[in-house]
């Protein structure tokens, strides 16, 4: 993906250095042989959001064998001596522990620039958030139920300060002419859901199974009213209009309520963003779409479902996720999208520079992206856009959870 380089990209780099990061010292690990316990201690300068990596040989034992560890980390943790503890044998058996053969690598993360994972509860500690550096660190696994079923994972997209070319160049095949070029700011970085919105996930905070699939399947079946609201209705929700606000009946409502958080759904330009992790290709893969026909495309198969290579819908994470670590994000199931984008047909992009777009003031269809196991391949590229009246609800149409990073700060 092409970007221009920020006009403020100096000042970026003098500011940074003088709002350093947070400072971690006087780093002690220590195992007690009895216990089968391993006590990592350090000394924190500020507040901070705090991760750790153990090393052999100052190189990594991989996070998935440390990812069951407690104490003063993967949360914010304040200023002072912090404690860490890791049982090794319930990740990484039958391996023999000599203290001096591991190192602990403590970072230390700004409030305002955590680390890329965010996991957040929505069962039984409503609301708490964890944040970890990576995919493999997350307990358990990227692929474990819990995930799609109990809490919700989200993955931090850098995209604070970055100016990019949104839409499709006029040769990319299946391009529509809605899908005009124009270059894009934004202002701050934000979370975006590993997965679309699963079947467990929704249930737990609407109250009931809208598909009566089983916990891992996308949540389908939700209107862009019930996900958020209704415009002309009481209270009125009409984005961009009425900012960010949701009915407190809605199914964003009740979440806002459960977690305390302001999740959203993103914007065109978020999305489009996201999915294409910094690539400028039709797919979220870095590949081009193949065929503008109703036909196998080899590009697509990779990381999505459509009407050629099973027609019917999957539980989510089946397929290769994005650079960024976002799943299904081309193909799978349709992904609401927050903008009015039109009256009857999707209006096309003008070619002026913006910042954070918000979509058009006032329309009659809200936008979907995506793609979906029931269409052509080149629906499934990262610019296509088409739309839905918003009280639409099929088990074709999904949708994925944003949240502003400004929103856990210090949480």
């Amino acid at each position: 993906m092409y970007m221009k380089l920020p006009a403020f990209l100096a000042a970026a780099v003098a500011a940074c250095a003088l709002n350093a990061a947070p400072t971690v010292s006087d780093v002690t690990i220590a195992f007690d042989e009895d216990s089968r316990m391993m006590t990592i201690g350090y000394s924190l300068s500020e507040d901070a959001v705090v991760t750790v990596d153990v090393l052999t040989n100052n190189v990594s034992i991989g996070a998935e064998k440390f990812a069951d560890v407690a104490g003063d980390v993967n949360g914010v943790v304040k200023a002072g001596r912090g404690t860490i503890s890791w049982r090794p044998e319930h990740l990484w058996p039958d391996q023999l522990f000599t203290t001096p053969l591991f190192t602990a690598k403590v970072s230390a993360w700004k409030l305002d620039e955590p680390p890329p994972y965010l996991v957040v509860w929505i069962t039984e500690e409503k609301g708490k958030v964890r944040y970890y550096e990576s995919e493999k660190a997350l307990p358990g696994g990227i692929t474990n139920v819990v995930y799609r079923a109990k809490r919700l994972v989200m993955r931090r997209i850098p995209a604070k300060g970055v100016t990019w070319l949104m839409g499709s160049p006029e040769n990319e095949t299946g391009r529509q002419a809605n899908e005009v070029q124009h270059y894009v700011s934004f202002t701050n970085d934000y979370y975006m859901g590993v997965f679309p919105v699963t079947q467990g996930q929704a249930a737990l905070v609407w109250g009931a199974n809208t598909t009566g699939r089983s916990t891992s399947y996308p949540v389908g079946f939700l209107s862009y009213n019930q996900i958020r609201g209704t415009k002309g209705g009481n209270p009125n929700i009409d984005w961009p209009n009425t900012g960010t606000n949701v009915d407190p009946a809605s199914f964003l409502g009740k979440l806002r309520t459960t977690t305390s958080l302001a999740f959203d759904i993103p914007t065109e330009a978020q999305f489009e963003y996201a999915a294409r992790a910094g690539s400028a290709a039709a797919y979220c893969n870095g590949l081009d779409c193949l065929t503008a026909a109703d036909a196998v495309d080899a590009n697509l198969d990779k990381i999505g479902w459509y009407k050629r290579n099973d027609w019917s819908i999957h539980p989510v994470g089946q397929k290769e996720p994005n650079s960024w670590g976002l799943y299904d994000v081309c193909g799978s199931i349709w992904e609401w999208c927050r903008d009015w984008v039109g009256t009857g047909s999707v209006t096309p992009y003008g070619t002026e520079d913006v910042t954070d777009p918000p979509g058009l003031a006032s329309g009659t269809v809200r936008s979907r992206r995506g793609g979906s196991f029931d269409n052509v391949p080149w629906a499934a590229r990262c610019a296509f856009r088409t739309l839905n009246t918003p009280d639409t609800a099929n088990g074709s149409i999904a949708f994925r959870l944003y949240l502003p990073v400004s929103e856990v700060v210090g949480k």
